[in-house]
Formats: C-alpha cells, structure tokens, sequence
C-alpha cells in the first residue's frame, strides 16, 4: 500500500508543481519506469520466478517480456532516453506529464 500511495503521490506532486510553476515558463514531469532490466530484475524478480516454475533465469526473462505490450523489458537506456526527451527543447509543450516508460505494461 505504502508504494502505491507513494507513486500515486508523485503524480499529483507533479501535477500541481507543474500548474504552480508554469507561468515562470517551468515544465514539471515525472517519468515512470516499469520494471528494467539489470541485477535485480534478473537476480531477484526473474530467478524467483524461474524457481517458481521449474525453469531457467533466461525462460523468466521472456515470460516476463510477453507480459508487454511491446514484447520487451525495458533497459537503463530506454529509462535515460525519456528524460533526454523531456529535458530537451523538443519536449517544451509538455508539463504535468507522468510519463511511463514500460513497454505498455501499464496500460494492460
């Protein structure tokens, strides 16, 4: 309960922050990754669920990527990417944004 209130938190936080700051010409947003791959994914979320059901670290890894909607997990890079994105002149137009970035995961 506690993570989930802290993360619905953090999109009002963003939300209002970004209405407060805005005619100073300040963008506020939150990026919103899902699970990424690297040591605790692997070591911890994929090999409970190798154990679980009888099978290997790797065979986790690709269950858990058929859970997105785009087949994959998302990487450290994937993460970086949206905010150069939204650090970038490119991305002036967007405040209050919670960005997700989860391969679609959420929107299942």
């Amino acid at each position: 309960m506690a993570y989930s209130a802290s993360k619905w938190g953090l999109r009002g936080i963003t939300k209002s922050f970004a209405l407060e700051v805005g005619a100073y010409n300040i963008n506020v947003n939150c990026v919103a990754p899902g699970m990424v791959d690297g040591p605790r994914f692997r070591d911890k979320v994929c090999a409970d669920m190798a154990r679980r059901h009888g099978i290997t670290v790797e065979q986790a890894v690709e269950r858990h990527a058929a859970d997105y909607a785009l087949k994959r997990v998302s990487t450290g890079a994937d993460v970086a990417h949206a905010c150069l994105f939204l650090a970038s002149d490119v991305s002036r137009q967007l405040t209050g944004v919670d960005l997700p970035v989860d391969g679609g995961w959420a929107m299942l």
